[in-house]
């Protein structure tokens, strides 16, 4: 099923996905509660309540994808406070999606050594080896998102974004095995995230693990009995397995095609079923 990946976006692409990883951070209020109160022994003063102001401005932007706008107002914290980790973590953000890559990870990495240095703020750190890991794999260096994810797994092991992330790296590696692994840790965190169950349903199948794959797309039209992609992947995958015999399987896609008639492996393997029950539109 090459073209369910590549049509429906699983094609490894940390860029494109990226911003999710922030706002999964920001959806938790571990950033924007976070001020200067989380790091002991910071000034308390006017200062720096101003700066805790500018930061949560500057989050609240990169919410509404204004990477200029968060960029402009982190650097405002950063120029009195250079080593504000918090800035540090959402201006990288910023220049990531900016398409300023070289900012972006020398401006991650410094928060990462900061962290690393004071032992606070572990779940922080763990975010920022995701942030690490999604550069590297923008720059194709799939070893080193593998590495950085890691160490964000031993952090955190039950890090969201971090088990799916390496999941999608390993099997952007062809380790299909310990994707799949790393998909059923997604799933088991966020048994109703549609996309992480679609992800290790097609690992499944790619591992021709058809049953354990049909299980996991059912269970995605269980969730939502419009998706897209669980409608295409069951029905790609029944008439693949059964033939022209799987009623369910032409049903399935024929709902991927009322609601998408450009999805070509649905109109090809549908039109390749009527042929053979000698069903004509």
């Amino acid at each position: 099923m090459r073209f369910v990946f590549r049509k429906l976006g699983f094609a490894l692409s940390f860029a494109l996905i990226f911003s999710a990883f922030a706002y999964d951070a920001l959806a938790r209020g571990e950033i924007e509660n976070l001020g200067s109160s989380a790091f002991p022994g910071l000034n308390l003063g006017s200062e720096a309540l101003r700066d805790d102001e500018i930061r949560a401005k500057a989050f609240e932007e990169l919410r509404k994808g204004n990477w200029a706008g968060a960029k402009e107002l982190f650097e405002k914290v950063l120029a009195s406070s250079a080593d504000d980790v918090l800035s540090l973590y959402g201006n990288s953000v910023a220049t990531f999606n900016l398409r300023d890559i070289k900012t972006a990870q020398t401006t991650v990495e410094k928060a990462i050594k900061l962290l690393s240095a004071s032992g606070e703020n572990s779940r922080l750190l763990a975010d920022c080896y995701v942030l690490a890991a999604v550069i590297f794999a923008n720059q194709k260096d799939n070893e080193r998102a593998i590495e950085t994810l890691s160490k964000a797994i031993r952090l955190h092991p039950d890090h969201y974004d971090a088990n799916i992330s390496l999941a999608r790296a390993y099997f952007g590696n062809s380790d299909l095995e310990n994707a799949a692994l790393f998909f059923r840790k997604a799933v088991t965190l966020r048994p109703t995230d549609l996309r992480a169950r679609f992800f290790l349903a097609t690992t499944q199948e790619r591992l021709g693990n058809s049953k354990k794959a049909l299980k996991e797309y059912r269970e995605i039209l269980r969730l939502d009995q419009n998706s897209l992609q669980g409608n295409l992947g069951l029905g790609v995958l029944l008439l693949k397995e059964d033939g022209s015999t799987s009623a369910e399987g032409i049903e399935a896609l024929e709902k991927v095609i009322a609601v998408r008639s450009d999805v070509y492996e649905a109109r090809i393997t549908l039109g390749k079923t009527y042929v053979r029950l000698k069903k004509y539109e």
